[in-house]
């Protein structure tokens, strides 16, 4: 059975728990628990956090449909080979049975099952199973099966049924404490959600610094870079016991091209070096916006098999929708939240099927495009070739902006049909040389423009033809003989030259 298969049958037969009660947030602290397996094993779980080992924690119902199909896939019992105490021994899982009013012989799929059992649920397995319902109740449980990451720090995540690989890629963005002094980057925020730049973006960087070191953090030393480049140091000072954090914030540098936003512990309680420099840096890559002449788009999907998981939008820089499209029942925050099954809602895209959208923008200027899937897995390969395709529609032939294979969402910045005024452009020019002017290939600038971060080239008419998609000098060869202006961004400002290409 595949991993969408047994969601799929969990789909159709969502089991509510009976406690009303909101459930425990992600990133909130776990509550402990002492508690015996049906063996009658003790377990506690502040005990095996404090061990330095990672907790699943899978609270569910016999009589839940879903959790048998969850427990049919076998998918905790692999997670729990590979990574318990036979396996790697990085973690630890735990089945509980949540519902008060279920008993021992519905675990067990024998007669005098106080409700309902599709069989035995300890049938196959090796981890713990507590009947405890009491454990359901302090994790404010609401909807059966939910499991639980629980980080050696106590803080918890909740995820959904998924498959053992999928569990451990969350499990291992846990902290663990180890050596004596050390410090760790965790939940790290560029703070910019585009994987592009468009325009002037400041950049807002923020982490949580965390002590996983058995002495106290009292001091470290971090360093913003951008393109390698020094742009902010914060001198952090203050005590942090083992597995605290404290947030760490970078006043935004401002930034107008592609580049990489890092940031790197250089220092921790006075020395250069702590006990394990692999969680000491993190670092996001940005690409430049794609760059459209006109204001008139044309967005062509083609849907999977499962069309009415699919939702997107355009936005202007400042998040309004432009236009919108797809399940509305799914909409902006839909991705992945969906992983038991979608209604197919107002706007739902039927399965298979190529459509196709004008899109006109009010403007010139920085947009976005977003788009989400319900399950989960994009809309592109295992259940339906399905893409999508931005172009501009002066040209429908090329796309600009192309994609299909993403999981929850994918997303990426734009820039439409940006016109100057020539006038405004000549006169705005000053007498800074750029060589050989005229030209009729690549462009050089002299050394006073070393802080230059991008350029565009507009003709005549104001409308920009050509610009920076990385920082590297200007090449006309492509471009027809003739008046242009160049635009050139300083650290300082905007510069303007005229530039003449012959060929």
């Amino acid at each position: 059975m595949s991993a969408r298969d047994f969601l799929l049958i969990i789909a159709f037969s969502g089991c509510l728990s009976s406690h009303l009660a909101a459930q425990l947030p992600s990133g909130s602290v776990a509550p402990d628990f002492y508690a015996h397996d049906i063996a009658g094993n003790p377990h506690q779980l502040y005990s095996v956090l404090d061990s330095g080992k990672i907790v699943v924690m899978e609270v569910s119902a016999t009589w839940c449909p879903p959790c048998w199909a969850y427990h049919q896939s076998g998918e905790l019992q692999e997670f729990y080979l590979e990574h318990g105490p036979e396996g790697d021994n990085r973690a630890r899982v735990f089945w509980v049975e949540g519902d008060a009013i279920t008993n021992l012989a519905c675990i067990l799929g024998l007669p005098g099952c106080s409700v309902s059992s599709p069989g035995n649920y300890t049938s196959g397995v090796t981890y713990p199973i507590l009947d405890n319902s009491a454990i359901a109740d302090s994790f404010r449980v609401a909807f059966y099966p939910t499991l639980f990451v629980i980080c050696p720090n106590k803080k918890l995540y909740e995820t959904d049924a998924r498959p053992a690989d999928a569990l451990w890629e969350l499990a291992r963005t846990c902290p663990v404490a180890y050596g004596q002094n050390n410090a760790g980057i965790y939940e790290f925020d560029p703070g910019y959600n585009l994987p592009e730049i468009c325009g002037n973006v400041g950049l807002a960087p923020s982490f949580q610094l965390t002590n996983l070191g058995f002495q106290p953090l009292t001091q470290a030393d971090i360093r913003l870079r951008w393109n390698g480049a020094d742009v902010g140091l914060v001198n952090w000072t203050g005590t942090l016991g083992v597995y605290e954090d404290t947030l760490i914030s970078f006043t935004p540098p401002p930034v107008s091209a592609e580049g990489v936003i890092s940031v790197q512990i250089s220092s921790v309680n006075g020395a250069p070096n702590d006990d394990n420099n692999s969680d000491n840096f993190r670092s996001a890559v940005f690409g430049d916006a794609a760059y459209f002449q006109s204001t008139d788009l044309l967005l062509k999907i083609r849907t999977d098999d499962y069309g009415q998981e699919t939702y997107w939008e355009l936005r202007d820089e400042n998040g309004n929708v432009i236009e919108s499209g797809g399940n509305k029942l799914v909409g902006p925050d839909g991705g992945g939240q969906f992983p038991l099954g979608v209604t197919p809602g107002p706007g739902s895209l039927p399965s298979g099927t190529v459509v196709k959208d004008t899109i006109h923008v009010p403007e010139p200027g920085c947009y976005s495009i977003h788009f989400v899937d319900a399950f989960g897995d994009g809309i592109c390969c295992q259940y339906g070739n399905g893409y999508y395709r931005l172009f501009d529609l002066s040209d429908p032939s090329t796309p600009v902006i192309s994609g299909g294979i993403f999981t929850e969402y994918d997303r990426h910045a734009l820039e439409s049909g940006e016109t100057t005024s020539m006038q405004e452009i000549i006169s705005a020019s000053n007498d800074t040389d750029i060589f050989p002017n005229p030209t009729s290939g690549r462009l050089f600038f002299q050394e006073n423009l070393e802080g230059w971060s991008n350029w565009t080239i507009y003709n005549l008419s104001g409308q920009a033809v050509a610009r920076s998609r990385a920082r590297e000098l200007p090449d006309v060869t492509g471009l027809p003989a003739g008046m242009y202006c160049l635009e050139i961004r300083l650290n300082s400002g905007v510069l303007m030259k005229k530039l003449a290409v012959q060929h």
